[in-house]
This record gives structure tokens, C-alpha cells and sequence, in this order.
């Protein structure tokens, strides 16, 4: 029985219509340098939904009609084919059956596959349309067709799976606050979800603070019945009437805030835009993340609690720790996503996928970040330069072509670079400095000219102390680079005294190696910087020093010779007083 069942599958698998069959050819083609507007002619002319790319008889991509109008959309309709099209080519052979095609189809969110034989030559290819010709027959062929293929292509049939063993990891009362907030959404009618970050590390066992949440409804409306309803547990902070979001204190042993947002999608009208937001379901709303690992949702609805929503392949991506982006104009609607997917990749300890890496180096050479927003630039890289995993995270910028370049075009990535913010690293270890973000921006910053630096550091939007400290350590190096070879401690102290402890951070990172100015930054940290007179104020004034002026030259006089080590207590200090100043004192007496 068994043999017949396998002869009978086999029969049915041999009957099955190949790539051969259903082809189109001969198939128009262009060349990856011409302008996406003139591919955008070109199909339109020929009633093409899209257009195979080859350069010297070999097939280096395909564009889409869809990739045509994301770029006229975005005002890049100028650009080469090159930026735009996808690659590498997935492709059929042949003898390909009808089955393989259209799981391929579905999987890789494509609308075209080229037909090669066993050389790599094209022959044709294979298009939604003649996929659902073979499928359905040409008469079949309707508008319905077209439109359940594209929303398969587009979202995925959702995956749900069982996550009793996750619930193991999560504490009881943040627990309850998930079966709370989805029991009152369903009272009301909508369905609640835990998303994006938490998700992830929950999954991947990591410690998140972050409670996203996502309704199917009105998250203002949620919020509110919360309070309502339990106001010793939830109190509202903040809530938005323009994109129906709200946050909230969950209080129990400890306080918790959670952010509630409607589910909702997004578009961009020109690149590194801010984007505009519309209501939309769960799917939508996940479909405008930046990355697939990014789009779980853990659905809290009372029927469903605990199953987690997977329309992106998230789940696999996980698994195998791939960085992916979920559509092609990704990077290109938010620059931002670059520099995220490099944090990501390096906190993670994951890899790009290799289509990702491919559109982020695209994205790049087209100059996305010459218009990318200050703040959101400004967080994504405190976000990296405060982690373990800051330099991994750069390096892989520079891998892609980006380097520093989003912080200004003339700065280089190099091993001297490497170099400095290992030495930030160690400075910041040895003296917990309060805000090491500014330190390892200095040191990516040092080597502009004061103009660059100025404009780059409005670009960050910068705290006018973080901008000052950052400024300051270029006037430093200079100052500290005119002092004589060997100074002497009190004439050191005068230079860097005043001066913000980041400053003289930055400065020594960058100073070069073995030099003086190294050494006296770090003498001032470790001994200089709380040397002090014994004497006060009021001491001189009880030995007979006018009051004055001449006070604050006195201690200042007296900090200089104990730095030299010419006093070394108090009672020197007092007869040093005695001895130089005994005019004054005897002036004073006789008064």
C-alpha cells in the first residue's frame, strides 16, 4: 500500500505543468544604469510588471513595477536601477513544477522569476500572471485571483504557536498586568498585544524594560478604562488624541510604565522623512517595523492569551540570528534603520541577512543620511556607543560603506578610531565618568575643523553641556599642546582646572601616544585633582590677612606649592604665611 501511495504522489508530481511550460519569452530586459523613471517607461510601454537587469549577458537583478513607483514616490525616479533592484536573482530552472514556483513566490515576496537552463542562460520567465493562468486557467484569471495572491505575498498566513514554557520566565505580577489588559480590551471589544522588543527578548531570555503594547481598537480608550476600572493599579501619564496612543504607571511592587498604541501604518513622503500615521489592523502595524525579529506580537486576548503572532518568518529569523528588513525601501524611508540594524546585529550577536546588507549599502551610496532627523540619529547612536558592543556595531557600519559618514562625510572609520575608543573604554572603567556617551562622541568627532564640528553637533541636537565638554576638548589639546615639556604640577593644574571632567577625557583618548599630555591628564584624575590648601578663608583671616582679594591669591598660592610639594601641612602653610606675608600682618596689628 505504501508503494502505491508513493507511485501515486509520484504520478501526480510528474503531471504537474514546469517553468517551461507557463514561460513568457523572449523576455525584455535593461541595463542596471538607467534610470528608474525610463524603467518605469519602459514597462508601462510594454504592459510589463516588471523588467529583468543584465550586464554583459549575466542577470544581475530584477525590478518591479512596485519598485518603480516606491521610488518615483520618494522623488528618486532619477536613481539607476542598480539602487532598486533586488539581488541576487532568485530564479527556476526549466523543469521547475507549478508547485515549487509558487511557494517560491509566496516566500521570497516576488512577483517574477527568470527561467534559466543548466548554463544560466535566460530563457524566460514566470510571472503572477501565468502563474495563475497554470493554476486557474486563463478564463479563471480574475481580479479575485490577482488580489489573493498579492495579499499572500504581501502577509503570510499568521503562525501562531503555544508559549506556556516563556510564561515560566516572566514574574507573576507583570503576568497578571498582560491577562489584565487583555481581559478589559476584550470587554471592550478589542484585542490587545504585546509587541516588537519584548517580544523578542522574551523569546530570546533577555532582560527587557520596554511594555509595548498594540490594540485592535483604541488604545485611548483602553487606557482610560484601565484607570477607570482599577485605579489602584494604573495611572495615566500621557495620552494623544492626534495618533490615539496613551501611557501608563502600572502600580504594584514595583512601577511599571507601558505604552499602548493603536494599531496603525505608516508612510513616508520622502526619504528619511517623519512618517505619517494612519489607523490599520495588527498586520499593517507590524508590517511597518524595522526588522522581522522586531514584528512578534504575544496576543493577550483571554481566548487566545499567550499565542505569538508571526506573519514575517520572525520566529525563523530568530532562530537562525538574521537581521532582515521587511521590504526593500526599508532603509530608504528610515535611515535610521541602518544604524539600528547594526546595533542590533552587534548586541545580538547576529548576522545581516544578505539581501538586508545588500539594500543598506545601496541606500547608503545613494547619500541617505544627508537628511537624516538629529534626534532619532542622535538616540540610535547613544544607544551604540553606550553598549559593550560599540565597536562590533561601527565596524559593521563600515562594513556596509557607512562608517561615520552620518555624522559627517570627512570622517574616517580606521584602526587609529578603534584605537581612541578602547581608550575611552579604559578611561571610562577606571574613572566612572557620568555621561560616557559624550565621551566616545568626542572621540569619534576630535578631527573635524571647528565649523564641522559645530554642524554636527547641531545635527544631534546636543544638551548645550554635552555640546560645550565635546568643544571644549579640541581647545584643550591645543592649550595643553603649548605647555613645555616638563611642567610643573601647579602650572598643569591652572591648565586643566575648570575644565569639564569629559573634556579631559576626550582629550586624553585622542592625545597621541606616550606624549605629555596623556601623562598630565592622567596625573591630574589620579593626584592632582582634590589637592587643596589646608588653610580657609577664614584661617587667613584669624592669622591677620585682611579680608579681600588678596585671600583668594593667598590659597591659591598655597594649593600651588603643596601641587609642587614646596608645603606639605598645615603648619608649613601657616609659616609660609608668617614669613612672606609679615608686612601685611604687622600693618594689621598696628591698625
Amino acid at each position: 500500500a505504501k508503494k502505491k501511495v508513493i507511485e501515486s504522489l509520484s504520478t501526480q508530481m510528474n503531471n504537474e505543468k514546469t517553468a517551461i511550460e507557463i514561460m513568457t519569452t523572449p523576455v525584455r530586459t535593461v541595463r542596471p544604469d538607467i534610470c528608474m523613471d525610463e524603467a518605469g517607461r519602459i514597462m508601462l510601454r510594454y504592459s510589463l510588471d516588471g523588467l529583468v537587469v543584465m550586464e554583459n549577458d549575466d542577470i544581475v537583478g530584477v525590478v518591479s513595477k512596485r519598485d518603480v513607483d516606491k521610488a518615483r514616490h520618494h522623488k528618486l525616479g532619477h536613481a539607476p536601477v542598480r539602487g532598486f533592484m533586488s539581488h541576487p536573482v532568485i530564479s527556476v530552472r526549466a523543469e521547475s513544477r507549478l508547485s515549487e514556483i509558487q511557494a517560491l513566490m509566496v516566500a521570497e515576496d516576488i512577483g517574477r522569476l527568470p527561467v534559466l537552463d543548466e548554463n544560466r542562460r535566460l530563457l524566460g520567465v514566470v510571472g503572477r500572471h501565468e502563474l495563475l493562468a497554470a493554476l486557474y486557467g486563463k478564463e479563471e484569471n480574475s481580479d479575485l485571483h490577482n488580489a489573493e495572491l498579492t495579499a499572500a505575498r504581501i502577509h503570510p498566513e499568521m503562525k501562531t504557536v503555544g508559549t506556556e514554557a516563556l510564561f515560566e520566565r516572566i514574574d507573576a505580577e507583570l503576568l497578571n498586568i498582560y491577562k489584565e489588559l487583555g481581559a478589559i480590551a476584550a470587554e471592550l471589544n478589542m484585542v490587545a498585544y504585546l509587541v516588537g522588543g519584548c517580544v523578542r527578548d522574551l523569546i530570546l531570555d533577555r532582560e527587557n524594560y520596554d511594555l509595548d503594547f498594540v490594540v485592535e481598537g483604541s488604545a485611548r480608550k483602553l487606557a482610560l478604562a484601565l484607570v477607570e476600572r482599577l485605579p489602584q493599579s494604573y495611572e495615566l501619564i500621557v495620552e494623544h488624541a492626534r495618533f490615539d496612543t496613551a501611557a501608563l504607571y502600572a502600580h504594584h511592587s514595583k512601577r511599571r510604565e507601558l505604552d499602548i498604541a493603536t494599531a496603525r501604518t505608516e508612510y513616508y513622503e520622502y526619504p528619511a522623512a517623519l512618517p505619517t500615521v494612519e489607523p490599520s489592523s495588527l498586520e499593517q502595524d507590524l508590517y511597518r517595523r524595522d526588522f522581522t525579529i522586531n514584528a512578534l506580537a504575544l496576543c493577550l486576548h483571554p481566548e487566545r492569551f499567550g499565542e505569538i503572532v508571526d506573519y514575517f518568518n520572525g520566529l525563523g529569523d530568530l532562530n537562525e540570528g538574521i537581521i532582515r528588513v521587511l521590504h526593500p525601501f526599508s532603509f530608504i524611508e528610515d535611515p535610521t534603520r541602518i544604524v539600528r540594524a547594526a546595533r542590533f546585529a552587534a548586541r545580538l550577536s547576529f548576522k545581516l541577512d544578505g539581501r538586508t546588507k545588500l539594500q543598506a549599502e545601496r541606500a547608503i551610496a545613494l547619500g541617505i543620511f544627508d537628511n537624516l532627523g538629529g534626534v532619532r540619529l542622535k538616540e540610535e547612536l547613544k544607544l551604540i556607543l553606550q553598549s559593550p558592543q560599540r565597536i562590533a556595531a561601527l565596524d559593521l557600519l563600515e562594513e556596509m560603506g557607512g562608517g561615520l559618514r552620518f555624522l559627517d562625510v570627512a570622517i574616517k572609520y580606521d584602526k587609529r578610531v578603534r584605537l581612541h575608543l578602547r581608550r575611552a573604554e579604559k578611561i571610562q572603567s577606571a574613572y566612572s565618568l557620568s555621561d560616557p556617551f559624550v565621551i566616545f562622541l568626542g572621540v569619534l568627532l576630535h578631527k573635524l575643523s571647528p565649523d564641522a564640528l559645530e554642524n554636527a553637533l547641531a545635527r544631534l541636537h546636543l544638551s548645550d553641556d554635552e555640546r560645550s565638554w565635546i568643544v571644549d576638548a579640541q581647545s584643550l589639546l591645543r592649550g595643553l599642546l603649548e605647555l613645555n615639556a616638563s611642567p610643573k604640577r601647579s602650572q598643569l593644574y591652572r591648565v586643566l582646572e575648570g575644565h569639564n571632567e569629559h573634556s579631559l577625557a576626550i582629550a586624553a583618548c585622542v592625545a597621541p601616544l606616550a606624549c605629555q599630555l596623556r601623562r598630565s591628564i592622567k596625573l591630574y584624575f589620579e593626584e592632582l585633582k582634590g589637592i587643596k590648601s589646608s588653610l580657609r578663608g577664614k584661617d587667613l583671616v584669624e592669622l591677620g590677612i585682611p579680608q579681600g582679594p588678596e585671600i583668594g591669591k593667598i590659597l591659591e598660592e598655597l594649593r600651588d606649592m603643596r601641587l609642587d610639594g614646596e608645603l606639605t601641612c598645615s603648619e608649613d602653610e601657616r609659616a609660609f604665611v608668617f614669613e612672606k606675608y609679615q608686612a601685611v600682618l604687622n600693618r594689621k596689628k598696628q591698625s
